[in-house]
């Protein structure tokens, strides 16, 4: 059986766009690529796009011997990303998307006997990419994504703590964790 740790939707509502330009500077405006130059709002990546681009959605602790998994549906091209809160590394949990069960990756996601990890789940939007032709990367919303990350713990692997952001789903807010364990059989 597994663990239901955090669930969630996420709609991404605001499109950014950089230029070769701008992004040098860390810059980016709201919406498309061809809104004129004289009518850019420029904000910076690092205090106000990634907080709309890519959210904390929560961060889990866990102690193993078990398995992370996640669950995704996503409209428009939205996805979770899931990384080691100590040394930022990416976390690769065994996944399902849509219908496809990832077989192949069933050891994705471990987590090794006694071993206990910090993972922070974010929502990205993708990005489109045209900096060889245009210089533009752009994030164009309405993305969407549908979330569940689960533990399967074997014996002895246990859920430390829980902790879900709360907010406006552009500018997510720290919140305060809810923890109601869900169960799979």
């Amino acid at each position: 059986g597994g663990i239901e740790l955090l669930s969630g939707n996420h709609h991404f509502t605001t499109s950014w766009s950089s230029d070769s330009y701008s992004r040098k500077k860390g810059l980016y405006w709201q919406g498309g690529f061809y809104v004129p130059s004289d009518k850019r709002k420029y904000a910076p990546y690092d205090k106000t796009v990634k907080n709309s681009v890519a959210p904390v959605k929560g961060q889990i602790t866990v102690r193993g011997p078990g398995h992370i998994g996640l669950y995704q549906q996503s409209k428009g091209g939205g996805s979770i990303v899931m990384y080691d809160a100590s040394t930022k590394g990416m976390f690769r949990p065994w996944y399902i998307s849509g219908e496809k069960i990832n077989p192949a990756g069933e050891f994705w996601g471990k987590i090794p006997d006694g071993k206990e990890i910090t993972i922070v789940v974010e929502a990205h939007m993708s990005a489109y990419d045209n900096m060889m032709n245009t210089g533009e990367y752009a994030f164009y919303a309405p993305q969407e994504v549908t979330y569940e990350v689960w533990f399967f713990p074997d014996n002895g692997g246990k859920v430390i703590s829980i902790t879900q952001q709360t907010g406006h789903i552009d500018k997510p807010k720290p919140g305060i964790l809810y923890y109601t364990e869900k169960k799979c059989h």
